[in-house]
């Protein structure tokens, strides 16, 4: 739960810098990242 809460705010911070830089592709690689840790954690 914390390391989801924690999770879901660093993904929001990545994704205002994101933007911010105008990285779509960077972005996107970065994102899958994320969501392969989170399903790590869960397995």
């Amino acid at each position: 739960m914390i390391y989801r809460l924690f999770a879901t705010r660093q993904r929001g911070l990545v994704v205002t810098i994101a933007k911010a830089a105008g990285f779509p592709a960077f972005w996107r690689e970065y994102s899958f990242e994320i969501w392969w840790l989170a399903v790590k954690s869960r397995a």
